[in-house]
């Protein structure tokens, strides 16, 4: 147990357990019970997990009740009962295809995290219409796609942590991603930086923070 906890969203290798066996030094370090949910490749293939499910295979919008996001909010639920605390104070940490994950869900839904850790996400969720959803909320229906949403989405207290030497582009989303930029680390800052400049022009609410962590890709 702990004094809060972390959820850490696993990458491509679903490798659960090998991330959580890596978290202990940083639950040490920060008196935090760390879970990390499993989402499996045989149940959760792309679509459903970067992608959230948020589109059936068909290519309709799912119902938020359908889609993989939903089952964070039982996960908290459930880590808060067990512990007997219903109030305890929760992270998310997201790397590389969990930091897809954990930036789109965010996009697509408030939560009460303390704080959302997107590291190393190899394609980003620009706060625009402009991209389709994934890369924006471009394809959305309005009610998940409009100024209200997006506004909510930068209120939101995200931490874009990325290596400035994360510049290597093997196993990097490629296609419609590179308009994004070509590499994760100018990807990432490109991302933060239209988010920032997006609730400057309008005036809304901005709690992300952009770390760059010199020198580790």
């Amino acid at each position: 147990s702990g004094e809060q906890f972390i959820v850490v969203f696993h990458g491509a290798s679903r490798t659960a357990a090998r991330y959580r066996n890596s978290s202990v030094l940083m639950a040490e370090r920060s008196h935090s019970l760390v879970v990390v949910p499993e989402f499996d490749a045989e149940r959760f293939p792309s679509r459903t997990y970067q992608f959230g499910g948020v589109f059936r295979e068909d290519g309709s919008v799912a119902d938020p009740e359908e889609w993989t996001y939903a089952f964070v909010p039982l996960i908290v639920d459930y880590i808060q009962e067990r512990e007997g605390d219903p109030e305890m104070n929760h992270l998310f940490l997201g790397f590389s295809a969990g930091g897809q994950f954990t930036g789109r869900m965010t996009a697509m839904q408030d939560s009460e995290a303390e704080r959302i850790v997107v590291t190393s996400s190899g394609s980003c969720m620009f706060p625009t219409r402009e991209m389709r959803f994934g890369l924006g909320f471009g394809g959305l229906p309005d009610h998940l796609s409009n100024d209200e949403r997006i506004r909510r989405y930068l209120a939101q207290p995200i931490t874009v942590y990325i290596g400035s030497a994360d510049r290597e582009m093997a196993q990097l989303p490629t296609g419609t991603a590179y308009d994004q930029g070509v590499h994760r680390y100018s990807r990432n800052v490109r991302w933060f930086n239209e988010a920032r400049d997006l609730a400057y022009e309008y005036e809304w609410e901005f709690n992300w923070r952009l770390v760059i962590a010199h020198g580790p890709g």
